[in-house]
C-alpha cells in the first residue's frame, strides 16, 4: 500500500506521546494534514549472506526471490507534517539502512524523530515506508510489520512473516514457513520441504499446494482451506468458520467450533469434528472419525478404504450416513436415540437379535469396530 493521509495520521498518533505518559491522538485534525514522499533505491551487496530481515513499524513489505534481478530494495517513504515544509523536514531525517548482521542482510527505515513540544504534550513525527526487496533465489526471509501487508514470493528458503494488521501471502518457499496476522487473511501457495504454520486471529487462512513435513492452519475467526497437499500431518482449526480440504494425502485433524467441514478427494487418516455444523467426507481412508454436536455426518469411503482401526461417525443432533465399499469388513455397532437404522450390508447379528434402536454384528470377515451413532437422527449404512 502507499501510505494515505489517514494512515499517516494514525501512525503519527501512535508515535506521539504526552508528558503524562498517555497517548496523544490527532486523527483528522489540522496538525498533520501535509505529506511529503520520496522513493529510495538501494543496491544490496548480499555476498555470502543467506537471509534477509525486514522490520517495519508501519507499511507493506514485498520480497521476491529471483536471480533474474540484482538484489536491491526500493523504499516508498512518506512523512507527515503540519505544513509541507515540516513534512519535508521529517522526510529529510529518514534513510534506508542496509547492514550485515551475521548471515543476514537487515533492511530498515531509520528516522531521527522531529520532536514537537507544547504545554503538557510531547510529540515525535517520524517517516514511514513500504518496502520492495529483491533477494537471491533460495534466501531465507524474516519480515515483520506492525501494520501493513506482507508478500513473500518467488524462489525462497524458509520464511517468517508477521503483521498485527494486514494480509500475508507466502508463495514459493522451500523451507519452514511461519506466517501470521493479528487481523487479516493469510495465504500460502506452492510450499515445499518444511513445516508450515499459517495463522490469523481474525481472518481466513488458505493453503494451495504443499509438500512438507507438517501443516498447521489456524484461525480464531475465519475459514480454513487446504487444496493440494502431500504432507505427513495436517492440523486445521478455527473457532468460527468452515473448514475445507481437497486433493490431499496424509493424516488430517480438522476442527471447528462453529461451521461445517468438507473433505473431498483425500487419502489417509481423518479426524474431523464440528460443534455446530455438518461434516461431509469423500475419501480413501484407513482410520476415520467424523463427529458433530449439531449437524449431519455424511461419509463416502472410496474403493480401497479399509477399517484398519476403529471408525466412528457420530452426531448428537442430525443424521449419520456412511457409504462404504462392497468389500467392507468390520464389527458394526449402529445406534440411535430417536430415529431409524438402515443397513444395505449383510450383518451377522450379535446374540442373534436386533433392537429397534441398535444394530450390532459382523460384516464380511469382521475386523475393527465401525461405530455409527446419533442421539437424534437416522443412521444409514449404504453399499457403494
Amino acid at each position: 500500500m502507499r501510505l494515505t493521509t489517514s494512515a499517516l495520521l494514525c501512525a503519527a498518533a501512535l508515535a506521539a506521546s504526552c508528558s503524562n505518559g498517555s497517548s496523544f491522538l490527532a486523527f483528522g485534525g489540522p496538525l498533520f494534514d501535509e505529506i511529503a514522499t520520496r522513493e529510495d533505491r538501494v543496491a544490496i551487496d548480499f555476498g555470502d549472506a543467506t537471509a534477509l530481515a525486514v522490520d517495519s513499524s508501519f507499511g507493506d513489505i514485498a520480497v521476491v526471490g529471483t536471480d533474474a534481478e540484482s538484489p536491491s530494495v526500493v523504499a516508498h517513504i512518506s512523512a507527515p507534517g503540519r505544513t509541507q515544509a515540516e513534512a519535508e523536514e521529517v522526510l529529510a531525517r529518514a534513510f534506508v539502512e542496509v547492514r550485515r548482521d551475521g548471515d543476514r542482510i537487515v533492511v530498515a527505515l531509520v528516522c531521527d524523530p522531529l520532536v514537537l513540544e507544547a504545554p503538557l504534550t510531547r510529540q515525535e513525527l517520524v517517516a514511514l515506508a513500504d518496502f520492495e526487496v529483491r533477494v537471491p533465489s533460495g534466501a531465507d526471509v524474516v519480515a515483520t510489520t506492525g501494520s501493513g501487508s506482507i508478500r513473500a514470493t518467488g524462489v525462497l528458503g524458509a520464511v517468517e512473516a508477521a503483521t498485527r494488521y494486514g494480509d500475508v501471502v507466502v508463495a514459493g518457499a522451500g523451507g519452514d514457513v511461519h506466517a501470521s496476522s493479528g487481523s487479516g487473511d493469510v495465504e500460502g501457495a506452492d510450499l515445499v520441504g518444511g513445516a508450515v504454520v499459517l495463522e490469523s486471529d481474525y481472518g481466513d487462512v488458505a493453503l494451495e499446494g504443499v509438500r512438507g513435513r507438517s501443516v498447521r492452519l489456524r484461525s480464531s475467526s475465519g475459514s480454513i482451506a487446504l487444496v493440494g497437499g502431500a504432507s505427513t500431518s495436517y492440523e486445521l482449526s478455527t473457532d468460527y468458520g468452515d473448514v475445507e480440504v481437497r486433493d490431499a494425502t496424509g493424516a488430517l485433524s480438522a476442527r471447528t467450533a462453529s461451521g461445517g467441514i468438507r473433505i473431498d478427494d483425500f487419502t489417509g487418516e481423518i479426524d474431523a469434528e464440528s460443534r455446530y455444523g455438518d461434516v461431509r467426507v469423500d475419501a480413501l481412508v484407513g482410520a476415520l472419525r467424523a463427529a458433530t454436536a449439531s449437524g449431519d455426518v455424511a461419509v463416502v469411503a472410496r474403493a480401497g478404504s479399509l477399517v484398519e482401526s476403529a471408525w466412528e461417525l457420530a452426531s448428537s443432533y442430525g443424521d449419520v450416513e456412511l457409504v462404504a465399499p462392497a468389500d467392507l469388513a468390520c464389527v458394526l455397532d449402529a445406534s440411535t436415540g430417536y430415529g431409524d437404522i438402515s443397513c444395505e450390508f449383510d450383518v451377522l447379528v450379535s446374540g442373534g437379535a436386533r433392537d429397534e434402536d441398535r444394530l450390532r454384528g459382523t460384516i464380511g470377515a469382521g475386523g475393527p469396530a465401525l461405530v455409527l451413532t446419533s442421539s437424534s437422527g437416522d443412521v444409514r449404512l449404504r453399499r457403494r
